[in-house]
């Protein structure tokens, strides 16, 4: 991790142009800060990457001699790009939870929606209840020994 300090900045500015590269290109300006990261021109911060670098290291990393203390499997971390690490969910609260989730906002919970979904639940039971009771009264009619029918698939009692 470079340390985000006015120095660095012109390090990396005085490298670009004493090579006479564009600035506005991204790969041109990744490529100088790997450079310099591997020749010790820019001041690290191990402790950003973590505790295990900060013991090896300590709190910063600058000068040629300096870089030629670390490995090359450290120095591939430490010129990699930075991809945060994402948090176990199931550790998160439900605030942090709905923060790292911004899609959850357009979902949110609605009470008066809600009310209107056991609304139309209730509506919906009540519904099927009309409709099945004659065909429920039918079935039970059909299991009493004495029925006369009442239609043409109905049995009643008489």
């Amino acid at each position: 991790m470079v340390r985000d300090i006015p120095e660095n900045g012109v390090a990396l500015a005085e490298e670009m142009k004493r090579r006479n590269l564009d600035f506005t290109n991204l790969a041109t300006v990744e490529q100088t800060v790997v450079d310099s990261i591997s020749v010790g021109k820019l001041y690290l911060n191990p402790p950003a990457i973590s505790a295990e670098f900060e013991r090896r290291y300590g709190d910063e990393l600058y000068g040629a001699y300096q870089m030629s203390r670390v490995s090359a499997a450290d120095l591939a971390v430490l010129t990699s790009r930075f991809v945060p690490k994402k948090q176990d969910e199931s550790k998160l609260s439900a605030d942090q939870y709905w923060h790292a989730h911004p899609e959850l906002s357009k979902e949110c919970y609605r009470p008066h929606c809600a009310a209107g979904d056991a609304e139309s639940l209730r509506r919906a039971k009540a519904e099927v209840e009309r409709f099945l009771a004659p065909k429920l009264a039918c079935n039970m009619r059909k299991t009493m020994p004495t029925a006369t029918y009442c239609c043409n698939t109905c049995p009643t009692t008489a």
